[in-house]
């Protein structure tokens, strides 16, 4: 192993376990703050995915890339791991840093190429680039973070997704049954379709769906769009 890679490695560890004097102290060796560890992640995906908010600002300001790939195909990125798991000061941190809010482009994900020929498939994006990854907006509003994509949106994030003439995060979160996100970006312009009422439908039909919330969810959708489809 190379004293690179080894001190990547200790930044890493530190970072994951939350150490952040051991952390300074790396970063004041000179270790570089977006080394890859022998496990593949850095220390800011280290610190993000183990909830480490204070270590994540430490690394930011140290000139942490916020934008940077995660996940083993490398289609996540900090801001989406921590809007899909609810990390509200996680996700404060990141926009601070000026972290990206949208989707990131197709061609920068690593996949193979039969995996992104479906990707484009099943997205119906053959036509233009777009995104394969969802977008912090719409991991979410898929998960009922309401807290989460009223803080994306006030930082610029589009209520719809422009792959498609629908909303991808009013669909979403009509299909998770969560009214509190739906009406929330209703009033922020998400434009609403028989494609978002389709996927609310297929939502209550799960087994154990919460029929309140898609009662109220089916509710504020028909008052806009006029009824529900056939």
């Amino acid at each position: 192993m190379s004293e690179h890679v080894a001190s990547s490695d200790a930044l890493s560890e530190a970072a994951g376990n939350g150490d952040l004097r051991a952390v300074r102290a790396l970063l004041k060796c000179g270790v570089g703050v977006d080394g890859t560890s022998s496990r593949g992640d850095t220390a800011l995906v280290a610190a993000v995915e183990h909830h480490h908010v204070e270590v994540a600002r430490e690394l930011l300001a140290a000139g942490a890339d916020p934008d940077q790939r995660m996940g083993q195909g490398r289609e996540s990125f900090p801001l989406r791991y921590a809007a899909m798991h609810g990390l509200l000061p996680m996700a404060c941190v990141l926009l601070e840093a000026e972290a990206t809010v949208q989707g990131h482009p197709l061609s920068q994900v690593r996949m193979p190429e039969v995996v992104l020929r479906q990707i484009r498939s099943d997205l119906e994006i053959r036509a233009a680039p777009q995104f394969v990854a969802r977008s912090p907006l719409t991991e979410a509003a898929g998960r009922g973070h309401t807290d989460i994509v009223r803080l994306l949106l006030e930082h610029g994030a589009d209520p719809n997704d422009p792959k498609t003439t629908t909303g991808e995060p009013l669909r979403t979160a009509a299909y998770g049954g969560h009214p509190g996100v739906v009406r929330l970006l209703m009033e922020r312009g998400a434009r609403i379709g028989a494609d978002t009422l389709v996927w609310a439908r297929r939502g209550a039909a799960r087994p154990g769906a919460h029929v309140d919330a898609y009662t109220e969810v089916f509710t504020l959708l028909t008052a806009k769009y006029g009824g529900l489809p056939s």
